[in-house]
């Protein structure tokens, strides 16, 4: 063991620590414009069930520190350069049609340019999928990052502006722009949906109204509902509406329940046995206890083959709650 395990452990246990402090779930009232999801029924959840949401993990929570620690590095940046940056975290508040706020939000700043002020956001994403992001539409393909067009379209029409961009980071140093043009129709359906969201809170806060009843419908694209944090937890959308089939196989739902009970000793055995392997490497006649270990080197010579493609079905099998099954 290293002399300074002790040490890397600590540092380790002492920023897991410092970053859990934030790990969130946060309380919300109203949607938030850096959490526009495309679907109004998780905003709604999202509020009427804030404590109920996953908190981060201490991975995504260095992330997150991360892009919070370069926004006051790179925005001095901009100025240094000759770029006039205005109403930096300017906070806002957008009401609905019933008067009620419907979108709270914090712009990072405005850039005053060729006579127009052109709202900006500043993130940071890894430098694996910095080079795939290039487009709005890149953006959009995301399960994650189509939060931030999204988040700019809010700005824009708050600030009643034509378009906006993001400006991007990979963490070494890289930096890209993506301009997000003002788009009508999906600022139309943000402002709806944040409206539904809204209003279906009210209903269950205020006038008793069963959630059930009060919630907007499930998403229209199946893919959604799949990758939210609500799903199975506090949203089941039947099976049949996401696109799937139900089947009543019990001798097959017999040999999957059976799968999953001996997928824990599979992987458990499959890291044992790499392990194990890389230990002994090089090693012949080796007695451990009982075992006896051999070994020994070998070597194939390969044919050399024309490069083809191959077509395959791949398989992805996981559980669907008790409740979704029953739907």
């Amino acid at each position: 063991m290293s002399p300074l395990a002790d040490l890397f452990a600590a540092i380790t246990t002492a920023r897991e620590k410092a970053l859990m402090k934030d790990q969130g779930p946060w309380p919300k009232n109203q949607p938030t414009a850096s959490d526009l999801s495309a679907c109004a029924r998780e905003t709604t959840l999202a509020i009427l069930h804030w404590q109920e949401r996953p908190g981060f993990t201490p991975e995504v929570l260095g992330r997150l520190e991360a892009g919070r620690d370069a926004e006051p590095r790179i925005l001095p940046k901009l100025t240094a350069y000759g770029f006039e940056v205005v109403e930096q975290q300017r906070q806002f508040e957008l009401k609905g049609k019933s008067g009620a706020v419907i979108l709270r939000g914090r712009i990072d700043g405005l850039m005053a340019w060729q006579g127009q002020r052109i709202p900006f956001d500043l993130k940071t994403i890894s430098p694996m999928i910095y080079p795939r992001m290039n487009t709005v539409e890149d953006l959009l393909a995301h399960p994650f990052f189509s939060k931030w067009p999204r988040q700019i379209l809010a700005y824009e029409y708050l600030t009643n502006s034509e378009t906006g961009f993001l400006l991007l980071e990979d963490l070494q140093g890289h930096w890209k722009m993506i301009e997000i043009p003002m788009d009508w129709g999906r600022m139309e359906t943000i402002l709806q949906q944040c409206d539904d969201a809204v209003e279906a809170v009210e209903a269950v806060q205020r006038h008793g109204t069963a959630e059930a009843e009060a919630l907007p419908p499930f998403a229209s694209d199946p893919a959604t509902c799949r990758r939210c944090w609500a799903f199975g937890r506090l949203c089941t959308p039947p099976l049949e509406y996401q696109g799937l089939t139900v089947a009543d196989d019990p001798e097959m739902e017999a040999k999957l329940a059976r799968r999953a009970e001996l997928e824990g000793p599979a992987k458990e055995h499959e890291t044992l046995d790499k392990e194990i392997k890389e230990r002994v490497k090089g090693k012949d006649g080796l007695v451990i206890g009982p075992w006896l270990i051999q070994g020994k080197e070998v070597t194939r010579n390969m044919k050399a083959t024309e490069a083809k493609s191959v077509t395959f079905w791949q398989s992805r099998i996981t559980r669907v709650s008790e409740e979704s099954a029953g739907a």
